[in-house]
């Protein structure tokens, strides 16, 4: 059913609705009520840049539902930080799928740079296509420290949930 034949209240129901579901997996009380309330905001700012079909969180808050967004994966090592330390499970695993689906597209740049493996580009876009090169030999020594964080992101998960 198309959002604008629901109505304002429907929507604005079903929206508080998913964000308490949200919410409610992190139980998290600070004695300073403006803390509670950034804590909470940032996980917002989080979660709404995530794209909820493919897992990608957009850098920022810049669109990651209509056009895709861009990210830079070493930040997302904060973000999924964020997210396991505080219980967010599907949201955490929602990245994660991201990079297991864009696999072949890093494979396919790592190739390009003569190495085995996968190279997950720095800046990208929802598609985990490099917005700075077409041919990852076109700039051989640009960053590649970022898979480096990718790495801390897949191991933060069994880090503190042991999966």
């Amino acid at each position: 059913m198309a959002a604008s034949s629901k109505g304002y209240a429907a929507i604005r129901a079903e929206h508080a609705v998913r964000w308490r579901a949200f919410h409610a997996n992190t139980a998290v009380r600070l004695p300073d009520k403006r803390m509670e309330r950034l804590y909470r905001l940032s996980l917002w700012l989080v979660k709404a840049s995530q794209n909820e079909e493919t897992g990608f969180i957009a850098a920022s808050m810049l669109d990651a539902n209509k056009s895709g967004g861009h990210a830079c994966f070493w930040d997302c090592t904060f973000e999924m930080r964020a997210l396991v330390t505080s219980n967010q499970r599907a949201a955490a695993r929602g990245l994660l799928d991201f990079y297991v689906a864009h696999l072949a597209q890093a494979r396919k740049y790592a190739r390009q740079l003569g190495r085995n493996g996968a190279y997950y580009p720095w800046f990208s876009n929802y598609r985990c296509e490099s917005l700075n090169f077409e041919n990852a030999a076109d700039m051989p020594g640009i960053q590649k420290w970022n898979n480096g964080c990718i790495g801390i992101q897949l191991f933060d998960p069994f880090r503190y949930w042991g999966d």
